[in-house]
């Protein structure tokens, strides 16, 4: 992998997304664009460097970053694709925002490292507006499958990580308790290593609040 120095810290992150084939952006933003319009207000929980709002700007959406790492927030904003970026860590509730105040909200390569969803979902809910869209990613977790995940070469750092899977009847649990309902999903592979000998199937999903 690339070395990290001045002048590769802007994209090191970027570059190691794509040495491990990381296309959930790609396909988080295929999925979700028929249900947004050109200025519609997004909130990109976990932007990171910025991947998802590179390509929501595209379209003339207008992004807000959230992010707890500050490093990843300065890498972002040097891309200028967003209106604002906030650094707040989202198990911190409530999110500085208010009631139904955002009419999109994404959330990608984020979720899958928290084992319970229900504060965040209750979040989301409460600062996205009537009938907006929460587009985000998850591990994907058949009935069979453990809940927990241990990788050990899934940062640039070689330091094991443990995610977390939910499965359906999760989500859809979810989804009642906070009024959502799912408009599209689809399953890809997120690589657990460079060689890509290891993986685990996600899922990308868009629901809309319908309460």
């Amino acid at each position: 992998m690339h070395e990290k120095n001045e002048n590769t810290q802007s994209n090191y992150y970027d570059i190691a997304a794509e040495e491990m084939a990381w296309f959930g952006p790609e396909i988080s933003f295929g999925l979700m664009t028929k249900f947004t319009k050109a200025g519609d207000q997004i909130l990109d929980i976990g932007i990171g460097t910025g991947l998802c709002a590179e390509l929501c700007v595209r379209v003339g959406l207008k992004v807000i970053g959230m992010d707890n790492d500050a490093e990843m927030l300065n890498i972002c904003r040097k891309k200028a694709v967003t209106t604002d970026l906030i650094q707040h860590d989202l198990t911190d509730i409530p999110y500085p925002f208010e009631k139904a105040s955002l009419d999109h909200v994404l959330c990608v390569g984020v979720l899958n490292f928290f084992g319970d969803l229900s504060r965040i979902f209750a979040e989301v809910s409460r600062i996205l507006a009537p009938a907006g869209t929460f587009t985000f990613v998850v591990a994907h977790r058949e009935p069979n499958e453990a809940h927990e995940i241990v990788t050990h070469e899934h940062n640039h750092e070689g330091h094991p990580i443990t995610m977390f899977r939910h499965g359906d009847a999760t989500l859809a649990e979810y989804f009642e308790v906070n009024g959502f309902e799912k408009l599209r999903d689809l399953k890809f592979p997120i690589y657990m290593d460079l060689d890509k000998k290891q993986m685990f199937l996600a899922k990308a999903l868009v629901t809309r609040k319908t309460s």
